[in-house]
């Protein structure tokens, strides 16, 4: 195979194991991210072992971005909008445009120092793993609000230029891999909930961020180590109302294992689950459950609404098996919300023309009946193809790069004299915001 370049489009685990298996082979790998860091959402997961491994393969994703760092034919395009699209031929011209990252040794010292000078530290952002490099960035959205960054910031952020631009650049690739992820739903769409004003409601992904960075599971109105502790399953997954008609897979088993990584912490908190029903719990789900349900408390039915309770606690409304409406007191409530199509999902779609299931994910490459043609040079992959998990995220990811590799070995035997004329999509600017989704099959 000669020397080609081919384009990964999102930095999640689907995206990194991409990269990385595209990595052995005779090509030079552009991996396109929007965010500063690599990892994605689950680069935010924690390790859920008890003393024995709970296999929630968080520590995977640590270990690929790990191997990903010393893949030298692996260009990373960090902090970077794609703006649009041109095609000629059987090649691919991304444009893109890079937001300024300060990543050399000096200025990497500089922006740690500022993160730990008092008063200053909401100005950087810090990876969410050690493997992250650049580790620091400037959050610039704070930067916008202050009148002039460069006189008003101390002395340890002297080294740090400021008046850096965004850069445009123009990646080539004769096939791209598609691992845009997901988005978790937002539960302030229940406005019953009460997500908004209760600050100790939380989605699962905050309650991942809180133990990555304080070691434990904590409420956060008061950083107090909760007693009694409620999960609601099924956060905007299942529901017709919401066009989520799916179930998101991940939630229960995921759900199941913070539990008892919280009890395993505290062994006197008691748990409760509210839930419609129970999927995927493990590799052996009836010994599981079996387990978790002499440790927790089990409700099948949803709560009605959340309230405000004395000394920060929170009221969970629920409707009895005698029909009648419950009260139940709670210090924390963990809210499972459900896996979305991705926001960028709709654009991309328009700017690769390629087409969405009636979700709104794209279509995977390998599937039975093939409904993206090869000819498209277009492979998605991960959950950006649907609810997945860690693992699943990486073997598909496995599977569209040995698409495209047969891809471009078979166009390596044909005629390239003939090239199709040249196709431009207009920009689009990801961070402000996206059309629906295309709900067409």
């Amino acid at each position: 195979m000669p020397d080609q370049q081919v384009a990964v489009i999102g930095g999640g685990i689907a995206g990194i194991s991409a990269a990385l298996e595209l990595s052995q082979h005779n090509l030079h790998i552009h991996l396109v991210e929007k965010s500063p860091f690599l990892g994605g959402h689950a680069i935010h997961y924690t390790c859920k072992a008890n003393g024995a491994c709970q296999h929630c393969n968080a520590c995977l994703v640590q270990e690929q971005l790990k191997k990903l760092n010393k893949a030298e034919n692996v260009h990373l395009h960090l902090a970077s909008q794609l703006q649009g699209i041109q095609k000629k031929g059987d090649t691919y011209y991304l444009e893109t445009k890079q937001s300024p990252l300060f990543e050399s040794t000096k200025e990497q010292e500089a922006l740690k120092a500022l993160a730990n000078t008092e008063g200053w530290e909401h100005l950087v952002q810090r990876g969410p793993s050690r493997h992250n490099i650049p580790l620091y960035t400037l959050d610039w959205s704070r930067m916008e609000g202050s009148t002039d960054p460069s006189v008003i910031l101390p002395e340890p952020a002297n080294g740090l230029d400021l008046n850096k631009k965004e850069r445009s650049e123009l990646i080539q690739a004769e096939a791209v891999v598609l691992a845009s992820g997901f988005q978790p739903f937002d539960p302030r769409r229940i406005g019953t909930y009460n997500y908004s004003s209760l600050s100790n409601v939380v989605s699962a992904l905050e309650m991942e961020k809180i133990r990555r960075t304080r070691g434990h599971h904590l409420r956060p109105s008061d950083n107090a180590s909760p007693r009694r502790i409620a999960f609601i399953q099924c956060v905007g997954s299942r529901n017709a109302s919401h066009g989520n008609l799916w179930c998101s897979r991940v939630c229960c088993p995921y759900s199941l294992r913070m539990a008892r990584a919280m009890q395993a912490e505290q062994p006197e908190s008691e748990i409760t689950f509210f839930y419609m029903d129970l999927q995927n719990c493990d590799r052996e789900p009836e010994k599981t459950l079996n387990t978790c349900r002499s440790h927790f408390r089990f409700l099948r039915m949803m709560p009605v609404d959340i309230l405000p309770g004395e000394n920060d606690s929170v009221i969970i409304r629920y409707m009895s098996r005698e029909e009648r409406i419950k009260e139940d007191p709670f210090d924390l409530v963990v809210l499972s919300v459900g896996m979305e199509p991705g926001a960028d999902s709709a654009s991309l779609a328009r700017m690769f023309d390629i087409g969405l299931n009636r979700h709104g994910f794209f279509r995977p490459a390998s599937e039975g009946d093939r409904t993206i043609p090869p000819e498209k040079d277009i492979f998605p992959a991960g959950a950006a193809t649907g609810p997945k998990n860690i693992a699943e995220s990486i073997e598909q990811a496995k599977e569209a790069v040995k698409d495209l590799l047969t891809h471009i070995s078979s166009q390596e035997k044909k005629d390239h004299g003939h090239e199709r004329s040249l196709v431009f999509h207009p920009s689009i600017d990801h961070r402000h915001g996206m059309d629906r989704p295309n709900r067409s099959p």
